[in-house]
C-alpha cells in the first residue's frame, strides 16, 4: 500500500480543489464525480435534459489515498466533506434512498438515482419498445414489456418487503444476494420464454417467491411487515414498480436476454416475409444491432416518477 504524503483528509481536499480548477479551465459550471465510465453517459444525458444551459466535466476515476486509480461509490463518498456547487457527486442509490440514509441529498451536493442503480433506469418499461425498434428496425408487436415488468414486480413485491424488513430490523439475515436467488428469472432452457408475454417465466418466479414467503411467515410469526410496506409506499415502492428497486445488474441481464429474444423473433418474422430474396434478407440483418447497446440509451424522461425526481433535484439545485 503506497499512500500519498498527505493525510487522507488533505488528499481528498486537494483533489477536490484540483477538480474544481480543471472544470474552471474548461469553462465548465462544475466538476462531477460519478461511479464509473458508464455512469458518465447516464448522468451527462440527464443533466443535458434538465440543465441544458450548464456544462459539466465528468470524472469516473480518481486517485485514492493509497495511491491506486479508483472508482465506485466509496471513492465518490470520500469527497463528501469537500463538495459544493462547483464540485459534486452522482451515485447509485442502492438502498440509501429506501433506508433514508442521512446526507444523501442535493443539500449535501449529492445526486442519486432513486432507483437501485442506473441499470434500473435503462430497463424502464416505457422505453423498451423503442429499444427493440432501434435494435432490429421492426416495431415490437409481439411482447408487452410494460405488462411483463408489472407482473414481475407484483410477483416479487412481498418478498422484497420482507428483505427490506430484515435490513432495517436485523431480526434475521436475508441479504440481497439471497433475495436474488428467489426473484431471478430461471436460466434453464428455453430461456427466456416470451410466449404470452413471459407468463410462464412469471409463474416460475411466483412459485419460488411464495415458497420463501411461507417459510418466513412460519419462522417469524410475530413479524408485521405492514409498517415497512407503508414506508416503502411513501417512497414510491409499489407492487407494480418494484423492479426499479431490486439489484440493477440482475434486472439488466434479464431484460437484455428477453429483449434479444424478442428482437430475434421479430427478425425471423420479417425474414419470412421477404423469402426468397437473399439480398433483402442480408439488408435486414445488416440493419440489426444488439439490444444491449441500445438499452443503455433508454431514457424515458417524464414517463415514471424516479427519473422525474432526478429532474426535480437538478432544477432545485440550480434554482437556489
Amino acid at each position: 500500500m503506497i499512500k500519498t504524503p498527505l493525510t487522507k483528509e488533505e488528499h481528498y481536499r486537494k483533489l477536490a480543489i484540483d477538480f474544481k480548477g480543471q472544470a474552471l479551465l474548461r469553462r465548465c459550471d462544475a466538476a462531477v464525480h460519478v461511479e464509473a465510465d458508464i455512469d458518465m453517459h447516464f448522468w451527462h444525458s440527464v443533466f443535458h435534459r434538465y440543465a441544458p444551459e450548464k456544462k459539466f466535466n465528468f470524472i469516473a476515476h480518481s486517485r485514492s489515498w493509497t495511491g491506486s486509480e479508483s472508482s465506485g461509490v466509496t471513492q465518490c463518498l470520500n469527497f463528501t466533506p469537500y463538495l459544493n456547487k462547483q464540485f459534486f457527486i452522482c451515485i447509485d442509490s442502492d438502498y440509501r434512498y429506501l433506508l433514508q440514509e442521512h446526507g444523501i441529498d442535493i443539500k449535501h451536493f449529492i445526486f442519486q438515482t432513486y432507483t437501485y442503480s442506473i441499470e434500473n433506469h435503462f430497463c424502464a418499461a416505457p422505453g423498451l419498445d423503442w429499444v427493440c425498434e432501434q435494435s432490429c428496425g421492426v416495431e415490437n408487436n409481439i411482447f408487452d414489456f410494460e405488462l411483463f415488468l408489472r407482473r414481475y414486480s407484483e410477483a416479487v413485491y412481498e418478498l422484497f418487503i420482507w428483505h427490506i424488513y430484515a435490513n432495517v430490523t436485523g431480526l434475521f439475515h436475508f441479504d440481497r444476494f439471497e433475495l436474488n436467488q428467489y426473484i431471478r428469472i430461471r436460466r434453464n432452457p428455453p430461456f427466456p420464454f416470451i410466449k404470452n408475454d413471459g407468463a410462464s417465466e412469471i409463474e416460475a418466479v411466483e412459485e419460488e417467491v411464495q415458497g420463501k414467503v411461507r417459510r418466513l411467515r412460519r419462522d417469524y410469526p410475530e413479524v408485521d411487515i405492514e409498517p415497512i410496506k407503508e414506508k416503502m409506499t411513501a417512497l414510491g415502492v409499489l407492487p407494480e414498480n418494484c423492479y426499479l428497486f431490486i439489484r440493477g445488474h440482475d434486472l439488466f441481464d434479464n431484460v437484455v436476454a428477453i429483449g434479444r429474444r424478442v428482437c430475434e423473433k421479430l427478425m425471423e418474422m420479417k425474414k419470412k416475409k421477404v423469402i426468397p430474396d437473399n439480398h433483402k434478407i442480408s439488408v435486414i440483418y445488416g440493419q440489426s444491432h444488439d439490444f444491449e447497446s441500445h438499452v443503455k440509451h433508454n431514457f424515458s424522461f417524464g414517463k415514471y416518477p424516479e427519473i422525474n425526481k432526478i429532474g426535480e433535484d437538478i432544477r432545485r439545485f440550480y434554482a437556489e
